[in-house]
């Protein structure tokens, strides 16, 4: 069990646990700079969990606690992010403590928010008021992007075969 200090920032505790623990997975078990941060990230929370409720450190979850944090955390974010917090234990755990096996899974907890499915484009109305604040060299390009259902970014991008 870890010694916890009266005086010491919970949230810092947690962090340095997660830190020492991606210490351990990165460049051997996980090359991604992205998934490390994630994983980070979602260790510390967990690490808060364990220490706060838990009365353990990061190191010492075991799948059973692991599964009852992903079902307390289920209520509060969405499914990616249990996705995420789950496999960043069972990495730890596969890799780190050895409390599961190389090809042990964790249990898949479902997320008790609902997904937001709403569609991130602009609507026509949208394209037609950023357009007429557009110059016109600008206004047909932003046309044309709307039209090829490009990104802004993505009509620089377009360019014969032989010069790619």
């Amino acid at each position: 069990m870890g010694k916890f200090s009266k005086n010491v920032d919970p949230v810092a505790v947690a962090q340095s646990q997660a830190a020492n623990v991606m210490k351990s997975l990165q460049g051997e078990f996980l090359e991604s700079v992205g998934t490390v941060r994630s994983y980070e990230q979602a260790l510390s929370t967990a690490a808060q969990y364990a220490n706060s409720t838990l009365q353990c450190g990061l190191r010492e979850i075991t799948p059973e606690q692991s599964t009852q944090y992903l079902t307390d955390r289920a209520v509060e974010v969405g499914q990616k992010t249990l996705d995420m917090d789950r496999q960043a234990l069972q990495s730890m755990m596969q890799n780190v403590t050895g409390k599961l096996e190389p090809n042990g899974k964790l249990e898949i907890v479902k997320s008790e928010h609902s997904q937001m499915l709403n569609s991130r484009s602009y609507t026509s109305e949208q394209i037609s008021a950023v357009i007429e604040k557009l110059s016109d060299k600008y206004s047909l390009s932003a046309e044309i992007a709307h039209a090829a259902g490009l990104r802004a970014h993505e009509l620089i991008t377009i360019a014969p075969i032989n010069e790619r």
